[in-house]
């Protein structure tokens, strides 16, 4: 993945990518630190909420509900910190980074909200500052992410997106 980002490619990966091991194991290691050198990121630690108290993420003066998954995260020095965290006693910590790396990007996304909307942002705050056009096809369920990335050839091009699935 590094030589793809370093060669040009567009990486953007979310909260629990490489978590285990292709096996499915839990690696004896700090959590996130498999891909530390692509995202700079260190995993401070997570939170879950519950459901009836959600927590809150702010990118651009937009505010996002999360409560499945949050990542509390230590960026690199040469990241810009895109969203933070909104309350709970680690308020301001960062929610999402992006960094360059080489001639290309990699944008983590520590936190998943609850309609994907923070993730379609992301996106399109990647694609505008990258100058990619943007084609809009109306593949997004429920304001979220893309249900079949490959029918998103274009709208992807240069970029490769993991989101953890939870197992599907």
């Amino acid at each position: 993945m590094d030589c793809l980002c370093e060669n040009g490619g567009n990486l953007v990966l979310t909260c629990r990518t490489a978590q285990k091991d292709r096996y499915g194991r839990l690696p004896e290691a700090p959590f996130g630190s498999m891909i530390t050198p692509l995202t700079g990121n260190e995993m401070n630690f997570y939170d879950l909420l519950l459901p009836e108290d959600p927590g809150t993420v702010v990118m651009n003066g937009k505010q996002y509900e999360w409560n499945t998954w949050g990542e509390i995260l230590i960026p690199a020095s040469d990241s810009q910190v895109w969203a933070t965290y909104a309350n709970e006693f680690y308020e301001g910590g960062p929610a999402v980074t992006f960094r360059k790396l080489g001639k290309g990007t990699v944008t983590y996304v520590g936190v998943d909200s609850h309609n994907g909307a923070l993730e379609k942002d992301i996106l399109k705050k990647l694609y505008a500052q990258l100058q990619i056009p943007v084609m809009n096809l109306s593949l997004w369920n429920n304001g979220g992410i893309p249900e079949r990335a490959w029918d998103c050839t274009e709208l992807f091009r240069s970029f490769l997106y993991i989101r953890h699935t939870g197992g599907k």
